[in-house]
């Protein structure tokens, strides 16, 4: 258990370390090149020039930054089996994995599969700032994220890592970090880059290719840089793995399943005569009987019962249930049936993807140089979906008023027959719920084409007798993502149980494969479009104005203009509407797509006009402890239509004390603007997980769960009716789904969120002459982000919890509160049927926590052990997470999610918060030879719903290992081999038997890859 004594300890720890350090020999620093180096500076950068450091508009001569930046090689994209960049940054301990090659899910309007998002401090990828040469790139969501895979990989000089806020210097979004992209300029002829992958499986395969080509041209006045690239990735479906084999679709019934009408019911008598002649008596048939109770039906036409055995006792269970028994329908450890649902699942979607960038420029004259820019990246992917269960979602009813469509449910089933006539009014229809898959709808699949385009222009030059430099330069790109989605019509289904002579005999009660004729009358596929379009005017001016006692006082001086905009236009099949039932309305608005909830069309627009500024001012310099100190400032002015005008602002100081002893630190004011997503966005339904009643979680109205059993327990009962809960069915109640209908709701008053961020740390360079320590450098960072005002959702599992007073949040039990309003019941069944998750300026996050990061390379030959020996080097960078701290809404409960796994509330793919977390690469090289050999820690993590009180399990460490050989024959051709996950690390079970955080874990296994790099 964390206690504020273990976080001083630790931090005490570290600065004695690095002090102690510091005391080194003072000589002259050499820099390191790590695969990740401290301070932001590449070894391929180091030359004696104005360089641009992330984080600051300032050209200077060195490469020092006040704000904690981490740097990465460009050759590190090479080391990993991975082909897209989130293989590579979900590494550092700075990001938490998010949205990748294994995250899975289907979109339903708007872009999203295939796309690799970065997240910085877990704090969302809307808060990451993504930058290319400084520049920002297109948005590839309404959200504002960017899609890694747009960047040209193989043009990628290094990759700057800032962690910390930077809105001052580049405006909104950039709360959590900035990632930005620095290409090469050294590319003279043509470079072929080939890589390809494969799994100890033989599948998940990877190939990639790319031709770039760099040239000079008009006597070198001017340059031209092409990349034309294709990657190429197979589709991986999860049952191709033991792991996902297991049972892993909780409370879900193989087939069909029937609620009984409270308005309506069928005799108990006759439920009991049913189970007593299959040699099942039921002990109790009232409590299957309720409204709330379950029947499913087996493919023989008899019944069996749907119910919680593990907390009413054995007399209730699954009596008669006549399925196999396999692990794709296994009873768990409680006597639940479970299904697994990964035969649909995709573990690794299908993707198909095309980039081109050129840039070209000119030098009109010696002090102004035109360039222009165009960046093209297209992805096609494809990906099953999971089977659709519409029990949660809506029913399909099933006309009974005939003798014919009697004759119809007596044929199919007639034991569900046989309880329907005993009903008060048997001609009454009566609703189904299917769970529809591949064999009663055909197979569903999701498929997403986008296009990115971005066109760049612009000038920058240099102010004759100055050293001063300027830039003026537009920018318009589009995204246009179309998302089809194949699946079936509800309507079509409808139409075939009242005139079942369209086709050649659809039985919706049977969960076999229907007859063809059939499955093409109901087939349909839906088309949904959006566009993203953004425009931006920037000019900006920077240099020296005079000279200081302690050096030059430098200044950045520009403004900007940005528009956003987003328009999304759904299938007539996505269209809202209600779904009935011959009482009338039973559910929320849906769609006619089986499986979707509908939503309508929506655009909306954002813009802002922005001036800013920088200083950089020489305090002291060459004193006592005192090399240099540097006082950084700088502010924004933004004006929004949306929010209107907010500043940003920052301060740091970067303290050179001397023996390569170096103190830096700082404040920012960040800001984020509202995205257009967040303020437009169509509605959209879902499903949202709320958790497994057995371990506390779930829905807390549920008999199986923790909440009615619990000291609050009769106030429970009473908030559970007065939030629509009927009376009759209250004491019979049990929901065993993990998941529930749910609705995204845009909020067009957002305001913007503002951020403080403090960071302060120690640098140290040694300057020792001793070969053994001349190379050694490190650095330690305190940072702390604290976000008021955040714009946000809360997930169903929250509102659940916390409107039954989980965390203190509603302690009188009242129906008005907050969270209690989001939820919705069906008032014949109690059955949660949407929970809405509506964006709000939610309350505060707040994280903080220490990087660690440590660089040492020797030269063999120096230390004696003979010429030609090589060299070693070796990289650590370690995170340490002290809190990630969630308040939702003013005066609520602030709940520490650090060291948990599962909180979505703001990231739904970046789950996983570590309390440790670190890679380890030590690199030998000699001659044209290389090993390299990384080794990944991620910390045991407590599942975050314990702090609601749940019992759920959490998972334990895991660690990775990786291998890459390299050799350089000659001076323009290059191999690479190696192994990622090398010794086939298993994959933690989380939240129950088949099932883990896809984004965080090495779900594919042990993986080998090949890249060749040839230059002519």
């Amino acid at each position: 258990m964390k206690t504020i004594f273990g976080r001083r300890a630790l931090l005490a720890g570290v600065s004695a370390a690095v002090l102690l350090t510091g005391m080194a020999t003072r000589a002259n620093a050499q820099d390191v090149a790590g695969e990740a180096l401290p301070g932001g500076q590449d070894a391929a950068e180091a030359a004696p020039q104005d360089i641009v450091v992330t984080g600051s508009r300032i050209s200077r001569p060195d490469y020092s930054s006040a704000s904690p930046i981490v740097s990465v090689r460009g050759d590190a994209l090479a080391k990993t089996g991975g082909s897209t960049l989130d293989s590579v940054l979900g590494q550092l301990p700075q990001f938490t994995p998010s949205r990748g090659a294994t995250s899975g899910g289907a979109t339903q309007g708007g872009a999203g599969q295939g796309q690799v998002t970065a997240n910085i401090r877990g704090l969302g990828p809307q808060r990451t700032l993504v930058l290319l040469d400084g520049r920002r790139l297109a948005p590839s969501n309404p959200d504002g994220t960017i899609d890694l895979s747009t960047v040209p990989e193989t043009l990628i000089g290094s990759i700057e890592v800032i962690t910390g806020g930077a809105s001052a210097t580049y405006g909104s979004d950039a709360v959590s970090g900035v990632l930005n992209f620095k290409l090469r300029r050294d590319l003279e002829g043509l470079q072929l880059d080939a890589k390809t992958g494969i799994t100890e499986m033989g599948d998940a395969g990877t190939r990639d290719i790319t031709a770039s080509w760099g040239a000079k041209f008009a006597e070198d006045r001017g340059r031209v840089l092409f990349s034309l690239g294709f990657h190429d990735r197979d589709l991986v479906r999860a049952v191709s793995r033991d792991f996902f084999r297991q049972s892993n679709g909780n409370f879900i019934p193989p087939t069909t399943y029937y609620a009984n009408d409270a308005g309506n019911p069928y005799n108990l008598a006759a439920l009991a005569g049913r189970f007593a002649s299959y040699g099942t008596p039921l002990a109790n048939p009232a409590q299957i009987g309720t409204v709330s109770g379950l029947l499913g039906l087996n493919e023989d036409g008899s019944l069996y019962s749907i119910f919680n055995l593990g907390l009413l006792g054995s007399s209730y269970g699954f009596a008669n249930y006549r399925g196999a028994i396999t692990p794709d329908t296994a009873f768990d450890r409680s006597g639940l049936l479970n299904v697994n649902y990964s035969q649909s699942r995709t573990l690794q979607s299908e993707l198909k993807r095309y980039n081109a960038f050129g840039r070209v420029e000119y030098d009109l004259s010696s002090n102004i140089t035109a360039y222009a820019q165009i960046l093209y990246a297209e992805n096609n992917v494809r990906s099953g979906l999971d089977p659709v269960f519409t029990g949660q979602t809506f029913g399909v009813f099933v006309p009974f008023a005939t003798a014919a469509e009697k004759a119809r449910v007596q044929a199919a089933a007639p034991d569900l027959y046989a309880l329907m006539i005993t009903r008060p009014n048997p001609d009454q229809a009566f609703s189904i719920y299917k769970g529809f898959t591949d064999q009663t709808i055909g197979r569903r699949e999701g498929r997403t084409d986008y296009v990115v385009r971005q066109f760049l222009a612009g000038l920058q030059g240099k102010i004759p007798g100055t050293d001063m430099t300027w830039e003026f330069y537009g920018s318009s790109s589009k995204t246009r993502a179309t998302d089809q989605v194949e699946g079936a019509s509800l309507s079509a289904i409808q139409s075939l149980l009242a005139n079942p002579a369209q086709c050649s005999g659809y039985n919706i009660f049977s969960g076999s494969t229907q007859p063809q004729d059939c499955l093409d009358f109901i087939r349909r596929t839906a088309t949904n479009h959006t566009s993203i379009k953004q425009d931006i005017v920037e000019g900006t001016v920077q240099g020296g104005l005079f000279e200081l006692p302690a050096g030059t006082l430098r200044f950045a001086l520009g403004g900007d203009y940005r528009r956003n905009s987003y328009d999304y236009r759904p299938d007539a099949l996505f269209q809202r509407s209600q779904t009935t039932s011959p009482q009338g309305p039973r559910n929320p608005p849906t769609s006619d797509f089986v499986g979707n909830l509908g939503s309508p069309p929506a655009s909306g627009s954002t813009d802002v006009t922005e001036i800013y500024g920088e200083l950089l001012v020489p305090l002291l310099k060459d004193t006592p402890f005192i090399e240099e100190l540097n006082l950084g400032l700088g502010a924004r002015y933004s004006k929004y239509d949306t929010v209107g005008s907010v500043w940003t602002y920052k301060a740091d100081l970067d303290w050179r004390i001397g023996a390569g002893f170096r103190l830096r630190g700082g404040y920012n004011r960040a800001v984020r603007a509202p995205s257009v997503g967040e303020l437009f966005k169509a509605e959209s339904g879902g499903f949202t997980g709320i958790g497994d009643p057995r371990n506390g979680q779930g829905d807390p109205c549920s008999l199986s769960g923790r909440y009615r059993t619990g000291a609050d327990a009769t106030r429970v009962r009473a908030l559970c009716i007065a939030t629509g809960m009927p009376l009759a069915a209250v004491d019979t109640y049990n929901y065993n789904y993990p998941v529930a209908v749910s609705r995204s709701l845009p909020n067009p008053d957002l305001k913007e969120e503002t951020a403080d961020t403090f960071s302060v740390g120690a640098v140290w360079a040694s300057r020792a002459s001793s070969p053994l320590l001349s190379r050694l450098s490190l650095s330690v960072d305190y940072y702390s982000i604290r976000i008021k005002d955040a714009v946000g959702t809360v997930p169903g599992n929250i509102s659940l919890a916390k409107c039954f007073n989980a965390g203190g949040d509603n302690p009188n039990f009242e129906a008005s509160n907050f969270y209690c309003q989001l939820i919705l019941r069906d008032p014949g069944t109690g059955v949660p049927v949407q929970i809405s998750i509506p964006t709000l300026n939610l309350a505060t996050y707040k994280t903080s926590g220490v990087d660690v990061q440590l660089d040492w390379g020797v030269d063999l030959d120096a230390i004696g052990l003979g010429a030609n020996a090589g060299s070693v080097r070796v990289n650590a960078v370690v995170n340490y997470l002290d809190s990630f701290k969630i308040q939702s809404l003013p005066g609520a409960a602030t709940l520490d999610y650090a060291g948990t796994i599962g909180d979505a509330q703001i990231d739904p793919f970046g789950i996983s918060k570590p309390e440790w977390k670190g890679t380890l690469t030590v690199q030998y090289a000699n001659g044209p030879f290389d090993l390299s050999v990384r080794w990944r820690y991620i910390d045991g993590m407590r599942d975050a719903s314990r702090l609601t009180g749940s019992t759920a399990p959490g998972v334990k460490a895991v660690d990775y290992t990786d291998l890459n050989i390299g050799w350089k024959i000659g001076d323009d051709y290059r191999l690479s081999l190696g192994v990622d996950n090398l010794f086939d690390r298993g994959i933690p079970t989380w939240t129950g038997f088949g099932t883990t955080d896809p984004v965080t874990y090495d779900v594919l296994g042990r993986r080998f890859y090949a890249s060749v790099r040839a230059n002519f």
